[in-house]
């Protein structure tokens, strides 16, 4: 359920996820080397050391994210989550580690969040024209059992969608892949969730914009510097249809109406790519004031976006900016 961002350049040293600058550039001269594919029916770059090893990397980063579409894509048949959608209620999954650890966490924040992130959206989301998992829509996370290595259901309709912290922990995955080859400066962007390592080749720390959740507008909201922390964006503009938005692929709990509220896009910073993933996700559904207490009182480091007769007004919680250049 997070906005699948659709380019990541790197402009006069600045990055983004989402927002193309006029006359982007590669780096001057031969301080860096980038990489990249296709994942998750988007887009994937790394922009890194230059390293004799660039080749080895790209392939060892495009088996970690086949690997995790093939367990958690809904659009994918012979998956993990499509095998466990399609299981009656007297019926039990074995899950992989990576399925296994990913479905405990999507249910932890669901609880966490009372259900502003819902793992078990995939229908509703269906319903208004987004994404592949069909069903009933009266399930909610509650009706998903895991109990140890055991994955199982309390309602036989009930299905899972990790669309909203699948990215993020294939995020994760790929970071862990660049340490593990000593690769001690990069930029990584997975479906428009970016993590950083080390330094920009100049010296200073990466920069990434977030780009504007006004439709049609090129401009970027804020320039952030993530230093160790990974950065993940949620909103309506690109899911959304129209530009005041009718529709989005953003549901609230327990409604079968996408959200449609002051809020038009959440950016967390956190140290797992996977929990920013699914806070941003879970913010975004949630009602504005609602939104704000719990990020303060959980001291998650967001940036809210919200709409005005202006176009947006922003507010951040934690310690987000601090991040924050100019």
């Amino acid at each position: 359920m997070i906005i699948s961002r659709r380019n990541f350049v790197e402009a006069a040293g600045l990055a983004s996820a989402a927002l193309m600058f006029p006359g982007q550039t590669s780096f001057a001269g031969n301080d860096a080397v980038r990489i990249g594919g296709h994942a998750f029916g988007s887009s994937w770059t790394i922009v890194m050391d230059r390293s004799k090893n660039s080749a080895l990397i790209k392939t060892q980063v495009e088996r970690i994210l086949g690997k995790v579409n093939a367990s958690m894509s809904p659009y994918a048949s012979s998956s993990e989550i499509c095998q466990f959608n399609s299981m009656g209620a007297d019926e039990q999954l074995m899950p992989s580690h990576a399925f296994g650890y990913v479905a405990r966490a999507a249910l932890k924040v669901a609880r966490l969040t009372q259900g502003a992130f819902d793992p078990t959206v995939g229908p509703r989301v269906h319903a208004l024209g987004f994404g592949p998992i069909t069903g009933s829509g009266t399930t909610s996370w509650r009706s998903i059992v895991l109990q140890g290595r055991h994955l199982g259901k309390r309602e036989p309709d009930a299905t899972l969608d990790l669309c909203g912290i699948a990215k993020g922990f294939a995020l994760d995955l790929v970071r862990q892949c660049l340490q593990e080859n000593e690769i001690a400066n990069a930029l990584i962007e997975v479906g428009g969730e970016v993590s950083a390592i080390g330094h920009h080749p100049s010296g200073r720390h990466w920069r990434v914009a977030i780009e504007s959740p006004v439709f049609r507008s090129q401009d970027a909201i804020s320039i952030v510097e993530p230093k160790s922390l990974s950065l993940a964006t949620s909103g309506h503009r690109a899911n959304g249809i129209d530009g005041p938005i009718s529709t989005s692929h953003i549901i609230p709990t327990a409604s079968e109406q996408a959200a449609n509220n002051p809020i038009l896009s959440v950016s967390v910073l956190a140290k797992s790519a996977m929990l920013a993933d699914a806070f941003a996700t879970a913010l975004c559904a949630m009602k504005q004031h609602d939104a704000i207490r719990f990020a303060r009182e959980r001291g998650i480091n967001s940036l809210f976006a919200f709409g005005s007769s202006g176009g947006y007004r922003l507010v951040s919680t934690g310690r987000f900016s601090e991040h924050e250049i100019g």
